[in-house]
């Protein structure tokens, strides 16, 4: 049986990872949790349970007594320590621990400093003090004690300096400075504190005055002397540093001048060489105004202190660690009134100067004719830590609200769960003013920043050069993310709103539209805009598929091509992409000359009044190349006039595999050239 765990369990073992590992009293879990399964065991277990008893029990009745550290042989060693724990010095180790139990090993009778107390019944009484030590208020005992033995009285776990110097990291740099208190040099933290709790704060024996007196003969002439003959049964805090200053004597880094110089009697009376605190001369704000201006302590807004005429509520009378002798670190003060800006600490988004605990940045400590105490107007105060956001007053296009210097309609002046401190998530915000654009939430296509409430990815918060506050030309924003529409605008022929200042916005909208492609109408409506005269073709006889159906981006590319009129494909081979019955044509012998230059060279792209749309009505159009007065022309049509003909009833218009583009199967009298048989 492995009994090893009887060994003093280090901080992570004794602290339970769930409430269920948390071992009972008694020591064994209730059996009916373990179900007909371990009742079977422990009845497989009755015939040892009497050996069991044997090993464990102190009774010497029991023949074969086992003491525990017969097996625990770890343990030994500590024996010899020259500190031990009362019960492992008297192998009293149930005084601690259960028995074995169903779980197979030793375990604490409890998790929680409850188990020391019932022995230490003195701390007990300390947990009930005002000022109680973390590690003990925590219950881990054992953050600081040994269970079992120790070289260190207390069976501390190092020395008492060492000990409390590794949670204490602040006192340990202070120990770097140029004047340390004797105590704190030696490393005697118990010379002034309690290790387990005090009614005093820090944990402190007692008052100050009466503490540092057992060291510091009061009445001693020398030091009447260096105080002025006035009595410290205040206390020596308001003037010493309890561990180390930087100043000699331990004074405190900012002294108020009278004491600086000694001047004690400009505030209190006369000393009356007794224990007593010579009284001041006046009372509350009145006694600080005959030095400090009064005026900094007028305006539309007064600090509460102030009103109170309570100076002492922010500053220290006499010194203090902190700058313009406040009586804390400047946030810590701040917060203990301002309480509900302590929550604004933990979120992601805190602006800096109240993050830096630097609240005075912004705000005067007494009396302002600004709201919140404010130095300066809001816009000002901003500004004078934000230039480059300033230069934006003079862009062509700003904010409104930016300019009319209400800087806290868009943020917080402490903290945000949003980017740049925003008072609102970025469309939430935008929509507040913007309702316009707001209802176009519900249209079918929508941008894709615009959809996810990303404003600020094409317009700028404060101003801008450009309408609409973008960032830069409307053009340049939406090539960034559309880098494939931006090498279109490289191409030989580029369409012309492209080269317009607001190009992509001649045809879309920039944040929704019912139409896709974020398109401002459908095509042909909008292509119609700027191309009048391809709708009014539409109204032909005869109108090309995709031209009827609306669909130009079959043919055209929206942005640019490498082809006339911005087709997507040459000529020939855009048409034979729908026309694939004309494309097998071409393949043959003899192809009509037009068709190597583009369809376009017979046929009309949109629409026509011939089903063909022929630019021209044949003969006209083949005579526009074929001669009507050549004589080889006419001879090779027997001298029948071209004019009057339909040169389609004879020739195939692309290709053929006869010479004269003569159409596959032909009249016997025509093909042997005998005209003359019926004509």
């Amino acid at each position: 049986m492995n009994l090893q765990n009887a060994a003093a369990p280090t901080r992570e073992d004794q602290r339970p990872k769930s409430k269920d590992q948390r071992p009972r009293a008694g020591g064994s879990p209730g059996v009916a949790s373990f179900g007909l399964l371990r009742l079977t065991a422990l009845a497989a277990l009755l015939p040892f349970v009497g050996a069991v008893t044997a090993c464990n029990t102190r009774d010497s009745r029991v023949a074969g007594r086992r003491t525990c550290m017969e097996c625990h042989k770890q343990m030994q060693p500590l024996m010899a320590q020259p500190n031990l724990h009362k019960p492992f010095k008297e192998e009293k180790c149930e005084a601690c621990h259960d028995r074995h139990g169903l779980s197979n090993k030793l375990v604490l009778k409890s998790w929680s400093n409850d188990l020391c107390v019932t022995c230490h019944e003195d701390q007990k009484k300390a947990l009930s003090l005002k000022h109680v030590h973390s590690a003990f208020s925590k219950e881990v005992c054992w953050s600081c004690h040994d269970s079992h033995a120790g070289v260190e009285k207390q069976l501390l776990t190092k020395t008492s300096g060492d000990l409390c110097l590794q949670c204490h990291a602040a006192q340990k740099e202070e120990m770097k400075q140029a004047s340390v208190h004797p105590l704190v040099k030696e490393a005697k933290c118990g010379g002034c504190h309690d290790a387990h709790a005090s009614d005093q704060p820090g944990q402190v024996k007692g008052r100050a005055a009466d503490l540092c007196g057992t060291c510091h003969a009061f009445e001693d002439p020398k030091f009447r002397a260096a105080h002025r003959d006035y009595s410290v049964a205040s206390g020596c805090t308001p003037c010493h540093a309890p561990h180390a200053s930087s100043r000699p004597k331990l004074l405190l880094p900012q002294m108020h001048k009278p004491v600086a110089e000694g001047d004690c009697a400009a505030c209190h009376a006369p000393p009356t060489g007794g224990t007593q605190a010579a009284p001041l001369k006046l009372q509350g704000s009145a006694l600080c105004a005959n030095c400090h201006s009064k005026t900094v302590l007028t305006g539309k807004h007064v600090h509460a202190p102030i009103k109170d005429k309570d100076c002492s509520t922010c500053h220290a009378t006499h010194g203090s660690g902190h700058r313009a002798l406040l009586v804390k670190d400047e946030k810590q003060l701040c917060l203990e009134c301002h309480q509900s800006l302590q929550g604004v600490l933990k979120v992601s988004q805190i602006h800096k100067p109240f993050a830096d605990g630097q609240c005075s940045a912004c705000h005067v400590g007494h009396a302002s004719d600004r709201d919140g105490l404010a130095r300066q107007d809001i816009a000002g105060l901003c500004l004078s830590c934000h230039p480059e956001t300033g230069k934006r007053l003079a862009s062509k296009h700003t904010h409104a609200a930016f300019e009319n210097g209400d800087c806290l309609s868009c943020h917080d002046p402490h903290g945000s769960t949003h980017a740049k401190i925003l008072v609102k998530d970025t469309e939430s915000l935008c929509y507040d003013c913007h309702q316009p654009t707001k209802a176009q939430r519900t249209m079918k296509f929508q941008h894709t920043p615009f959809s996810g409430g990303a404003c600020t990815e094409c317009h700028t918060g404060h101003g801008s050069a450009e309408p609409g506050m973008m960032k830069t030309k409307t053009s340049e924003v939406c090539v960034k993310c559309h880098a494939s529409v931006k090498d279109q605008f490289g191409l030989p022929n580029v369409h012309a709103e492209a080269n317009k200042e607001a190009s992509c916005l001649s045809c879309h909208t920039a944040h929704a539209s019912h139409v896709k492609g974020q398109l401002k109408e459908a095509a042909p409506a909008l292509c119609a805009k700027c191309h009048e005269d391809v709708l009014r073709g539409f109204g032909d006889k005869f109108v090309h598929d995709p031209a009827a159906r609306g669909q130009c981006a079959s043919c055209h590319s929206n942005h640019g091509s490498v082809h006339p009129a911005l087709l997507t494909r040459k000529d020939a081979g855009l048409c034979t992409s729908c026309h694939s019955k004309s494309k097998e044509e071409f393949k043959q012998e003899v192809v009509h000359a037009p068709v190597e230059e583009g369809c376009t060279s017979c046929h009309r792209s949109h629409g026509g009044e011939d089903h063909r749309m022929l630019t021209k009505p044949v003969p006209g159009l083949c005579l526009s190349c074929h001669k009507a007065d050549d004589e080889a022309f006419r001879t090779s049509h027997a001298g029948i006039p071209a004019e009057k003909s339909d040169c389609s009833k004879c020739h195939d218009s692309h290709a053929s595999a006869k010479k004269g583009l003569s159409k596959r199967f032909l009249h016997d009298p025509y093909e042997k050239g005998g005209c003359g048989e019926c004509h």
